[in-house]
């Protein structure tokens, strides 16, 4: 599986809501982390499914997606429906 990181207030808040762990490096905070499934902001539709089947991890960062932590890419959060990929860290931590 790919890892992603994910920066500033963005990095902090997945790290509050999935429990992964923040990383400083001067005066930058992040998280690398991989997906691991899909949420919603707000209760989940009965149809979550269907709305996030074609759901692509990649169409939620802007910028270059090269490198092996895609760090030239800034994550943009959730979409306008509310629904974002959810993270973890736990194999990477393993690894290191």
């Amino acid at each position: 599986m790919t890892a992603w990181k994910i920066t500033g207030n963005e990095a902090i808040r997945i790290a509050e809501r999935d429990g992964v762990t923040l990383h400083k490096y001067a005066d930058l905070i992040y998280c690398v982390v991989e997906p691991t499934g899909w949420t919603i902001v707000g209760e989940q539709p009965a149809n979550f499914a269907d709305i996030i089947e074609g759901y692509n991890v990649e169409n939620y960062f802007r910028g270059s997606l090269d490198g092996a932590d895609r760090s030239g890419a800034t994550y943009l959060g959730p979409d306008e429906a509310g629904v974002e990929p959810t993270w973890s860290d736990d194999t990477i931590e393993a690894l290191q």
